[in-house]
């Protein structure tokens, strides 16, 4: 099962077993819980973390490695990309993935190539994995454990534990949201993600594949343990209109001149969405300002978003996730001291289970109300009720 899960051809996984293979997995089952199998352990003892071991200026030497013009235009093959470069100097980086070898979603199998003893396929389990992760990260190690957004939530306790433990911990949740619908039925996100309620570890979402170094950055240097969720969908680099750094976890993607009518928050992929409903506002003389988040933390969002907010103007998250995720986080920076007075809404999904998109990110969009023409009509809707009552 080791070798099929190694080789990314996984006969468990992806076929039905044979008969051969049953008495195979029987015999190696019986032969464990009979305890006739003998495990060398070394106990580790716990060590003071050493973060970070690379300086600021290390890591933007590591990010100019990656041109933008190389930069794959997803998230999941973007951060991927930055994660090589970051092992190539930094040898405690473990990689760990549930038989994702042989996955197109990112690219695992160069990563084994280029560092064969620091790759462990653990098939399918994802909960020990998670459990391995923590204790790599107790002895030291930074583990990079990778699973499916989908699956996510089996690993919901393990974390919980690792946030009590505070085991800087990477777990990185792929082919996230909307995008999960290109994916079979039981391989798509559902719609609330079980791990972002955990406020003693990290939460990171980043949209542009450009971003995807600075939350990556964040994550290692964190003595916490940390998600990130990232999306397979396609993705154009979008030109910042200022140098506010992706790492502040809030900025400024486009706004016109005027003040605006509506401030639209973006979190993840579908900041994209947004984007594209712009030439519409413009054509209708609707001003605006889009927001764009990486991460759900509320002291930094406190800092870095609430001064980006205009008192009065209402606003209005979008997220492809139960959309009071989001909607809840802005809110709370709104009523933080000191409060200030804006109408919320938010767009998303309302349902709990899984994104189904029949294979097609458009249709998804669709369906939970957050594409171009939805989002125009909602932008109507709300500037007729904000200024209209």
């Amino acid at each position: 099962m080791e070798d099929d899960a190694n080789n990314g051809s996984s006969k468990w996984h992806h076929a039905k077993l044979t008969e051969q293979q049953y008495q195979q997995s029987r015999s190696e089952l019986a032969t464990v819980m009979s305890g006739q199998v003998k495990e060398q352990f070394q106990k580790v003892h716990p060590i003071e973390q050493e973060l970070p071991v690379l300086s600021m200026k290390d890591f933007e030497a590591i990010r100019h490695k990656v041109s933008n013009s190389d930069l794959p235009d997803d998230a999941n093959k973007a951060l991927m990309s930055y994660l090589m470069e970051l092992a190539e100097v930094d040898n405690r980086i473990i990689y760990l993935i549930s038989d994702l070898t042989g996955s197109g979603a990112v690219q695992s199998k160069e990563f084994r190539v280029r560092f064969p003893d620091r790759y462990f396929d653990l098939g399918i389990r994802e909960q020990t994995m998670i459990a391995v992760a923590g204790g790599l990260a107790d002895s030291g190690k930074r583990p990079v454990a990778l699973s499916y957004d989908a699956f996510v939530g089996l690993m919901a306790e393990q974390y919980r534990i690792l946030t009590l433990d505070k085991l800087p911990v990477i777990l990185w949740g792929i082919c996230s949201g909307a995008s999960s619908a290109q994916g079979d039925r039981t391989h798509q996100s559902n719609a609330q993600p079980s791990i972002y309620a955990y406020e003693a570890g990290n939460y990171f979402e980043p949209g542009r594949p450009e971003e995807t170094f600075d939350v990556l950055v964040g994550a290692m240097t964190s003595n916490k343990p940390s998600y990130i969720r990232t999306s397979r969908l396609s993705v154009q680099q979008t030109p910042l209109i200022s140098p506010t750094l992706h790492s502040d976890g809030a900025y400024i993607l486009k706004e016109t001149s005027g003040t605006p009518d509506i401030i639209l928050v973006t979190l993840g992929s579908v900041f994209q969405n947004a984007l594209n409903l712009t030439p519409k506002l413009e054509e209708q003389g609707i001003q605006y300002r889009i927001i764009h988040i990486n991460q759900l933390n509320e002291s930094k969002l406190q800092e870095h978003l609430k001064p980006l907010l205009i008192e009065g103007v209402p606003i209005l998250t979008i997220h492809d996730a139960q959309k009071r995720i989001l909607g809840n986080i802005v809110s709370g920076i709104i009523t933080s001291k000191p409060a200030t007075k804006h109408d919320l809404y938010s767009a998303g999904n309302t349902d709990y289970g899984p994104l189904n998109g029949e294979g097609d990110s458009n249709f998804t969009m669709r369906a939970i109300g957050i594409d171009p023409e939805s989002l125009f009509q909602q932008v109507v809707w709300i500037i007729s009720d904000s200024f209209n009552p």
